[in-house]
């Protein structure tokens, strides 16, 4: 169905699709992304694109072998300088990583964890299945299994991700937030990445005003977003709304893994 919009004299065409969220007509979108009729003329901020997650099935099972043996180390089974160098070094590495769907354990203390956010909320989340959920904590567990997915009926497109920071941490620190990283798409299976929509534009607010819109790649690398220097004496809010989607083959959820937030300010 084609539904003609008018809006501050520009008509657009926008197709819509009926039928559940499930949707084998949503496959001839696949390469093509989606967009709302009309945007403001805000600044644009491109991505510092980094490493790219690509599920590992064999790292995995590594990954699952070496936190065993760490337990049975834990339990006094066997002891940890009886074992090869490699074997030391492999569970030395798990140490700081996590284990291979965490995103890391640092040793040294980051920003968001000086200066956590007081409140983490969404628009909508997809209802829960008997083997997961799809709440927006998800976002900020540290775990790459877990995702956020929007629950609204349709593309996405207008759903959003805000979170809240105090001005001041509980060490009474000013927060002044640099930068935003996150995860595009279902990043746990390769054909889960591709079946669900992936976000491309998100219009950014920043105490309920436009801010910016950040252009996400299509891609399952970390991405940060240069941001410049937010803070406020009262404490600040930032809104992440879906501007425009990269179309799943299947599903018109859209779905992110990873959020995360750096800045000034730790010691």
């Amino acid at each position: 169905m084609i539904i003609r919009i008018l809006t501050l004299g520009i008509t657009c065409s926008l197709v819509t699709f009926s039928g559940t969220k499930e949707n084998a007509s949503i496959a001839d979108l696949a390469h093509v992304s989606i967009r709302p009729p009309f945007q403001d003329g805000l600044k644009h901020i491109k991505p510092k694109v980094g490493l790219s997650f690509e599920y590992n099935p064999e790292a995995e099972k590594e990954s699952i072998r070496l936190q065993t043996l760490q337990k049975k180390i834990d339990k006094g089974e066997i002891k940890y300088e009886n074992l090869p160098e490699s074997e030391q070094l492999a569970l030395d590495d798990l140490g700081q990583t996590g284990g291979y769907w965490s995103v890391g354990v640092s040793p040294v203390p980051q920003w968001i964890d000086e200066f956590p956010p007081s409140k983490l909320w969404a628009s909508s989340t997809l209802t829960a299945s008997k083997n997961a959920n799809y709440d927006v904590a998800n976002l900020m567990d540290y775990d790459l299994r877990t995702v956020w997915s929007e629950g609204a009926s349709g593309n996405g497109i207008g759903e959003f991700v805000a979170i809240q920071f105090p001005g001041k941490n509980k060490f009474g620190r000013e927060t002044i937030l640099t930068s935003v990283t996150l995860l595009n798409g279902f990043v746990k299976r390769n054909d889960l990445w591709s079946k669900n929509g992936r976000v491309k534009s998100i219009k950014l607010y920043l105490n309920d005003k436009p801010f910016a819109f950040l252009d996400v790649d299509d891609s399952r690398a970390y991405q940060t977003f240069n941001l410049g220097r937010i803070s406020s004496a009262s404490g600040f809010t930032l809104k992440f709304e879906i501007a425009e989607i990269y179309p799943g083959t299947v599903y018109e959820d859209v779905v992110l893994s990873y959020l995360d937030f750096d800045g000034d300010g730790v010691l």
